[in-house]
């Protein structure tokens, strides 16, 4: 009898924890790492924010194929390291451009959210 009731509190328990744990508390599967449930997505309708988008079309879709071109060459039989050295170059460059608009409109770290997945 003394374990049946122990078991019972045991698994009362675990529902309680489950059930008021932030992450079943604010439904769907929790908040993740960034807080996107509390706040939205601002930025995505400043202008700032889409003219932002507007100039780094060409960079970020630059950036897409160089890194499915790093991918194609890491997985090929023979890699080459220096086309390999080159792309990640070409990469971090593309980023640091990237980085530049994003401060020319003023579109910070605070501002510009990821989205949760």
């Amino acid at each position: 009898m003394r374990k049946i009731l122990i078991t019972l509190c045991v698994l009362m328990f675990a529902f309680l924890f489950v059930t008021t744990n932030e992450s079943f508390a604010r439904g769907g599967f929790g908040r993740g790492n960034c807080d996107c449930y509390d706040k939205g997505y601002p930025p995505a309708k400043s202008e700032e924010f889409k003219k932002f988008r507007e100039e780094t079309l060409s960079l970020r879709q630059t950036l897409s194929n160089k890194r499915f071109e790093l991918e194609k060459e890491s997985l090929a039989e023979h890699p080459d390291a220096v086309k390999i050295d080159n792309l990640k170059q070409e990469i971090k460059t593309l980023k640091d451009k990237i980085y530049d608009i994003k401060t020319k409109y003023n579109v910070n770290a605070k501002g510009f959210k990821p989205r949760c997945y």
